[in-house]
């Protein structure tokens, strides 16, 4: 798109910009060791899916295209062929994630994902080059059900969202709880594209269900948006009291801990993913975020249809990461370690792949399939 119209821009998504500089922080560090990859540079591409499928099939495709080249060649055997990347990391959800599997699993092209947790992947027929740095959505529900069984609760209701994550999320955890003897009174889906108010009728409908099941006990799995949005509306209808166990998407979003007399709703439990410690990493995000002038990050953005816009005007340029800094979310900081990891994952292939020791890498030609393999 060349237009000087200034074209509505979706919000800067902060978390993407912290699990990028985990990213780059990662391949420096690396560049740098002279025990990792000795003499071995290792580059990137960043691209954003916009959180569109579309977007993400034409970012893939890019991927499968000849090495320094920009064609895709139709081969019978493609044993020798060597593609732009040698790996690729993310998207960041299941739905995003499962789209592009599809593409890099022809190729074996190996795809870790920091954040995807369906257990759809588990599935190497179907996903062979298909990896991750993030339990699978059956512990996460496993971890629930041991949390309800612990305060012995048997009468509760779950909801979740109408997509990968909150079907999966309801379907394993149903089935674990049925197993030890809770009753599951209430269960929903939250419809996702419904306008605005169709979908709060829809919310206030779910609720007062909750309400007429005279359960006190309610299991969510959504997102970070859609927990706020419910607990937003628990709020209007004047619902206290309750008990509701959060899904890790959302168990520690400051957003929802910080929505207006959130207190009165009850009590909010639930489970996270294991961090880790990340050695400078604050230091060198901090440098990052204090540049007022980031070129790179506003190359390309997405517009309100989800399409890339190839150049922008002056107005569109003024967002800054700025004003959203004050504090890393315990979310941010959890996938931020498991992108770092990812990065070291396909780093530890390579090493073995190239044969390096000590002082140098003795090999330079290796395919995708090869690092799959590892």
């Amino acid at each position: 798109m060349a237009s000087s119209e200034c074209v509505i821009i979706s919000p800067f998504q902060l978390n993407g910009f912290h699990w990028f500089q985990a990213m780059k922080f990662a391949i420096e560090e690396i560049n740098n060791s002279s025990t990792l990859l000795p003499g071995v540079t290792l580059g990137y591409d960043i691209q954003d899916t916009c959180l569109k499928s579309s977007i993400a099939i034409q970012s893939a495709i890019s991927f499968l295209t000849v090495k320094d080249e920009n064609r895709f060649e139709l081969k019978c055997d493609y044993t020798n062929y060597s593609t732009r990347v040698l790996a690729s990391l993310g998207p960041s959800n299941s739905e995003l994630s499962k789209v592009i599997a599809r593409l890099f699993s022809f190729l074996l092209i190996p795809q870790i994902s920091y954040a995807a947790s369906s257990n759809l992947f588990n599935d190497r027929t179907n996903f062979p080059s298909f990896y991750r740095t993030v339990p699978t959505d059956e512990v996460q529900a496993a971890a629930m059900v041991s949390m309800v069984k612990t305060f012995q609760w048997n009468w509760m209701a779950v909801i979740g969202t109408d997509n990968m994550y909150g079907r999966r999320g309801i379907e394993h955890f149903t089935k674990l709880a049925s197993g030890t003897g809770i009753c599951i009174a209430y269960e929903e889906l939250i419809p996702l594209n419904l306008p605005g108010s169709k979908f709060h009728r829809k919310m206030v409908s779910v609720i007062k269900n909750i309400i007429y099941s005279r359960v006190n006990i309610t299991a969510v799995f959504a997102d970070e948006h859609y927990a706020q949005t419910l607990m937003t509306i628990i709020l209007e209808q004047n619902v206290t009291g309750k008990v509701w166990i959060a899904s890790e998407a959302w168990v520690t979003s400051e957003t929802v801990a910080s929505s207006p007399n959130i207190s009165s709703i009850g009590t909010i439990l639930g489970v996270a993913i294991k961090s880790g410690h990340i050695p400078g990493f604050e230091c060198y995000k901090s440098a990052a975020l204090a540049l007022r002038d980031l070129p790179s990050l506003k190359s390309k953005r997405c517009g309100s249809e989800g399409k890339l816009l190839k150049e922008e005007c002056n107005e569109c340029l003024t967002q800054s990461v700025d004003e959203d800094t004050d504090g890393d979310s315990e979310e941010l900081q959890r996938i931020s370690f498991n992108v770092y990891a990812a990065v070291y994952t396909v780093a530890h292939a390579l090493h073995c792949l190239l044969r390096c020791n000590l002082g140098n890498c003795s090999r330079s030609t290796i395919y995708p399939w090869q690092v799959s393999l590892v």
